[in-house]
């Protein structure tokens, strides 16, 4: 008796397909399901996009640096230098006059008056005659005159004799000028220009200062 042939059984359990063997419809399935995902990939695109990267903003331009104009520059206008007139003195020494606010002309004693004595010398009257004459054309408004001695002998006779010379100058003046307004006066030994420690010194002290208030 001849055994009947047994019928071949595919690892899903069917009977009748050779092992290995792909279902058709499993096979058209799958294909459209591909073609579909190629074709419509918008339908899986993320449904919140990245949002657009914009280029950044350009920074703002510095502000324009004004122009200054101040306009011409002010011209300034400054006093003129005081100028200081040095002392004008004879070739004698006999009289040193300065101008300040006050000019102050110094008669030497030694050189205007006798020794110990109230008594112009010539040279004491020409120099006087010379200060007449200009204030014969500008007289000043007032006229001080002021004696000095050195210390030489007892106080009060320095101071009578400085007050003596100083009333002999200011008559010779008054006898050239009339209406010439003049002060005499006399301190003695009290106000020295310089120490008396020598006879230098002392023939400075000896003097008659004249002073004209312009």
């Amino acid at each position: 008796m001849t055994p009947r042939p047994v019928p071949a059984i595919d690892n899903t359990g069917r009977c009748g397909r050779r092992r290995g063997a792909l279902d058709p419809a499993l096979v058209m399935a799958a294909a459209l399901a591909l073609t579909t995902l190629i074709c419509a990939p918008a339908a899986h695109a993320s449904p919140n996009p990245a949002p657009a990267v914009s280029a950044p903003p350009a920074p703002p331009a510095a502000p324009a640096t004004p122009s200054l104009d101040f306009g011409e520059p002010e011209q300034l206008e400054f006093p003129a230098p005081l100028v200081l007139e040095f002392p004008v003195e004879t070739e004698d020494r006999a009289a040193t006059t300065v101008e300040l606010e006050k000019a102050t002309t110094t008669l030497s004693g030694d050189v205007n008056f006798e020794v110990d004595s109230d008594q112009l010398t010539p040279r004491a009257k020409q120099i006087l005659d010379s200060l007449a004459a200009q204030w014969a054309q500008a007289a000043p408004s007032s006229v001080t005159i002021t004696g000095h001695t050195d210390d030489v002998a007892d106080d009060a006779h320095n101071l009578d004799l400085s007050k003596r010379r100083a009333r002999t100058v200011g008559n010779h003046l008054k006898s050239k000028v009339p209406s010439l307004k003049v002060a005499t006066d006399g301190k003695g030994e009290a106000q020295p220009l310089v120490p008396n420690d020598s006879e230098e010194a002392r023939a400075k002290n000896r003097r008659v200062e004249i002073r004209a208030e312009e």
